[in-house]
Parts: structure tokens; C-alpha cells; sequence
């Protein structure tokens, strides 16, 4: 959000001030870590290690949706600034709008969504309604292009509206499902491997959605939309039907 003030400057000090700014936000988040309580381990000091969460195949297809899902956190770091730049007619510092509409609706109704999604099946319910509101928003990013400043910007906020929407309800299904399948006394194990997910889509994620976004324009949010569309499907089909045994 904060750096739609550097896109509105759009100089060299702006961008190095917003580079050095973001470099200090990283050492205030290492120190509040590290005073964050200390959690004993679910295992015993000296119990053999297994991989057991690596052997779980039910778990490790999860942990693939879900890195597929987690794309959409990509769009809107990278995605939404360079089409909104490049490909609409919406000022730059419209970033920072569209970013701040996302913040304060993530802080304000999280707690709200996240409601009814103890059981894994109904976190699976909410992930794949997830896969239909970022589809959704897909289609929406891709007609802010080639229309008027004030329509395109409408838009891109409508669109994250509906899109902050899937973030809010597949972020509450990802954890049911990360911590509903997962066995209770190897749990670190578990979120080790279904952090994988996420940490793929964050390397592979921006090269995919540029190349889609702004190498194809249009289509490519559409392929988007059907991708996200898809995966919500075969998660929801994989925490409740049969076709991927645990083991």
C-alpha cells in the first residue's frame, strides 16, 4: 500500500526511500518474532524422526492446491501494479487504494469469515467458494483495461472487493485444512510441508502470473480465473471424497 507513494513520486529517491523503508520493516518484524512465547514440541526429546508427513499423499496433494491457490496473493503484489500501470487508464498511486481497500477489509472481517471452518470439510466448502470469488475477480481485472479513468477505476476496486473476498474465506479453508489433516502430535512436521505450498507459489508465482497478465493481457486473467476456479474444485473433491488415499 505503501508503496503507491513511491509510484506517485515515480523518481529514484522515492523508489530508494521505499526500498530502504521496506529493508527496516524486516528488522521491526525479526524483533517482535523474537519476543513472541515459546512453544514446547508435541514429541519427545529423543523419539525417532520419521517423515511421515512426506509420506502422506492425501496431505501433499492438499499442500499442491493450496500453493496453486496461494497465487492469488501474488496478484496483488505483483500483478495489480504492473496491469494497473501498464494496461488501465487508473493513476499509479490507484495501487495504493485498491491495496488499502484489501488491508482494511482483511483486518475488519477475517475473524468473521473465519467462522464455521473447525471441521476440515467445511474449511474445503469455503476453500473452493474461494476458487469462485478470485475467478470472479479475474474476470473483473481484466475488463478495467481499455475503459475510462473513472470506470476503470470502479473496476479494480469492485474487483478487489470480490477478490478480498476469496482471500478472506480460502484463508480460513487453507487452515482447516492444514491443520485438519494433518496428524495432531507431528503438526510442526505437517505445517512445515504445508508451508511448501506457499513458499513454491511465492518463488514460481511471478514469473507465471507476469507472464500470463502482462505477456497475454485479457486471456491470461482468464486462464487465471479458470486455474483458481479448478483448484478450489479438486480441493474440495479431495478432503471429501476418496480418490487419494492417505497413505
Amino acid at each position: 500500500m505503501f508503496a503507491g507513494f513511491a509510484l506517485a513520486i515515480n523518481n529514484r529517491s522515492g523508489y530508494v526511500t521505499m526500498l530502504v523503508l521496506d529493508a527496516l520493516s524486516f528488522f521491526i518484524t525479526a524483533y517482535v518474532w523474537h519476543r513472541l512465547p515459546y512453544a514446547p514440541p508435541t514429541v519427545e526429546r529423543g523419539e525417532p524422526f520419521t517423515f511421515i508427513a512426506l509420506k502422506d499423499k492425501k496431505y501433499l496433494a492438499a499442500t499442491l492446491l493450496n500453493g496453486v491457490m496461494s497465487l492469488h496473493f501474488v496478484i496483488q503484489s505483483v500483478a495489480i501494479p504492473l496491469w494497473v500501470v501498464k494496461e488501465t487508464s487508473a493513476p499509479r498511486w490507484w495501487v495504493s487504494v485498491i491495496l488499502l481497500v484489501n488491508t482494511v477489509s482483511v483486518v475488519l472481517f477475517q475473524v468473521r469469515a473465519s467462522r464455521g471452518t473447525g471441521d476440515v470439510r467445511d474449511g474445503a466448502r469455503k476453500f473452493s467458494h474461494a476458487g469462485i470469488y478470485v475467478a470472479l475477480a479475474c474476470v473483473l481485472y481484466a475488463l478495467s483495461a481499455g475503459v475510462s479513468t473513472a470506470i476503470a477505476c470502479s473496476i479494480l476496486v469492485a474487483a478487489m472487493l470480490v477478490h478480498v473476498m476469496g482471500e478472506l474465506v480460502g484463508s480460513a479453508g487453507s487452515w482447516s485444512i492444514g491443520y485438519g489433516l494433518a496428524d495432531e502430535k507431528h503438526q510442526g512436521q505437517y505445517q512445515g510441508v504445508f508451508s511448501l505450498g506457499w513458499g513454491l507459489g511465492g518463488t514460481f508465482g511471478p514469473s507465471i502470473i507476469t507472464a500470463l497478465v502482462i505477456g497475454i493481457g485479457k486471456g491470461g486473467w482468464l486462464i487465471l480465473g479458470v486455474m483458481f476456479l479448478i483448484t478450489g474444485f479438486l480441493m474440495r473433491r479431495l478432503v471429501t471424497g476418496s480418490w487419494v488415499t492417505s497413505q
